[in-house]
């Protein structure tokens, strides 16, 4: 609902059977939430048991253009 993640805030899940999981078209539902609190709060009030995934930051290493041409032994890969 709204507005992508982007890999900020929190997403919560409905628990549901797994007898009736693919038949269910709501056991797929996911939401955002500002919040990890605003997320556990509207689980509370659907009657949810919440599942909360905590959002993955991912990090980048600096290097720079020319660590792609190098010929160091370490990063560089054989192609016969």
């Amino acid at each position: 609902m709204g507005e992508p993640n982007h890999g900020m805030g929190f997403q919560v899940q409905s628990l549901v059977h797994v007898m009736v999981r693919h038949a269910d078209p709501l056991s797929n539902l996911e939401m955002d939430f500002p919040t990890k609190e605003d997320a556990i709060a509207f689980a509370d009030k659907m009657g949810w048991t919440p599942e909360v995934t905590e959002p993955n930051i991912k990090t980048f290493k600096k290097k720079s253009y020319s660590a792609n041409f190098a010929w160091d032994k370490r990063t560089r890969v054989a192609t016969k």
